[in-house]
Order: C-alpha cells, then sequence, then structure tokens
C-alpha cells in the first residue's frame, strides 16, 4: 500500500473519518471530492463529482474579470510548466501568421530558445494571473490554467499533453466552452464563436470550490 492508503486505513481504524481529493486508491475514503474520474470515484459514504469542486488560486480570484470584450488579437500561450510535447513554439508561430499579438509563456521546465522568437517570451512570470486576465483568449494544456482561463471568461484553445487533459478538453468541448483541440486544428481560429466560449466556460466554473468542500469538511465534523 502507498503511504496515503496507509494513513486512510489508519485513521479508519480509530474510528476517525477520512477526506480525499481526486483520490482513485485501493484503501476506500468516506467521502471522496473528484473534478473529474478518470475511473469510478469511490467512496464509503459518498463522492461529490464535477467541475463545481475546483479550486482556483486566490491570486485568480483577486482579479476583477475582464470580460470578453469583442476582441481576438491578444492570446498568450501557457503549456504547462514543461510544455510535455514541445508545441508552444510552433503554436505561436502558427498564430504569428495569422495576425495574432502572442505573448508566451515559459513554464521553469519548458526548453524555449528566446532568442530566435519575434514575439515576447516570458519565463514562469510572478504575475502570470495579471497577465491571463489581460489577454484575449489563451491557449493552454489542459490543465490548472484551462480552469483560470475558463473561470476569468477567457475563450480558450487546447493542447493536451497527456490523455487525461484530451479527456477533459473533450468533456468541455461538449458544453461548446472551447475554442478547439490539437494544435493540428489552429489553422484557421474561428473568432465567430468567442463571445459564446467565453459565457460558457464562465458558467462551468464560478470559483466556488474551495467553499463547497470546506462545507463538506464542516458537515463531517457536526
Amino acid at each position: 500500500m502507498s503511504g496515503i492508503e496507509d494513513l486512510i486505513l489508519s485513521f479508519q481504524k480509530k474510528g476517525i473519518k477520512t477526506l480525499t481529493l481526486d483520490w482513485f486508491g485501493d484503501i476506500i475514503s468516506d467521502i471522496n471530492i473528484v473534478v473529474f474520474p478518470h475511473q469510478e470515484a469511490k467512496a464509503l459514504s459518498k463522492s461529490y463529482v464535477g467541475f463545481e469542486n475546483i479550486i482556483i488560486r486566490d491570486e485568480i480570484l483577486a482579479l476583477t474579470k475582464m470580460h470578453f470584450s469583442g476582441r481576438s488579437e491578444k492570446v498568450v500561450i501557457s503549456l504547462g510548466g514543461g510544455d510535455l510535447l514541445g508545441q508552444s513554439l510552433k503554436a505561436a508561430e502558427i498564430l504569428v501568421s495569422q495576425g495574432f499579438n502572442v505573448t508566451l509563456i515559459k513554464g521553469p521546465l519548458a526548453k524555449i530558445d528566446k532568442g530566435k522568437c519575434n514575439f515576447p517570451v516570458l519565463i514562469n512570470p510572478s504575475n502570470f494571473p495579471e497577465i491571463l486576465n489581460s489577454c484575449d483568449w489563451a491557449v493552454t494544456n489542459g490543465g490548472g490554467c484551462f480552469f483560470e482561463a475558463l473561470y476569468l471568461g477567457k475563450p480558450a484553445f487546447v493542447l493536451p499533453q497527456t490523455d487525461m487533459e484530451l479527456k477533459i478538453a473533450n468533456y468541455v468541448n461538449q458544453y461548446n466552452a472551447i475554442l478547439g483541440i490539437g494544435i493540428e486544428n489552429m489553422v484557421n481560429i474561428n473568432k465567430t464563436i468567442f463571445e459564446t466560449v467565453s459565457q460558457n466556460g464562465m458558467k462551468l466554473i464560478d470559483g466556488n470550490g474551495l467553499s463547497r468542500i470546506a462545507s463538506i469538511i464542516k458537515g463531517l465534523l457536526c
């Protein structure tokens, strides 16, 4: 068993209720809160599953949302800390060729030569929340940045770096809350759907995930 499974089991033997986040181990907790299940979300008492459980960082919640204004020129590209598939530079070049004003955010592990870029490349900027909020739309990898863009009302195009990120992107696509999926589909960005995608994205993530989880915890303590 893993260390987490040992802890869950030891607490349960003492009669202490356990609550887990995005847990899919062999030892089942009393309460399991899951954002997007890649398999059945099991719990002894109850599972809470859905995007309503997404926790948005305080730095993002503190921002005044700059809702979609009808413009589509400024785009931020951020494909996670490592850009696992090395798609950032190619995506930026594709969008620059279409006339977009591109800013590329390089994560701490991404391998990008700034000197070869004719557009701004920022390395793990401390003011990333403000940069994301000031753009017209974003290109993300389908992880935390994608959720933050949805919350802020930024239309997002997703370049999944993992199978799970692809599943999440396809799920969001069912709600018409995404501009597109996959670098092969970036050739002609459909600007006519930006406003609809922005509105639908905000409906999926309201930023109250942490307070919901806190309420569930309080219920366990009563």
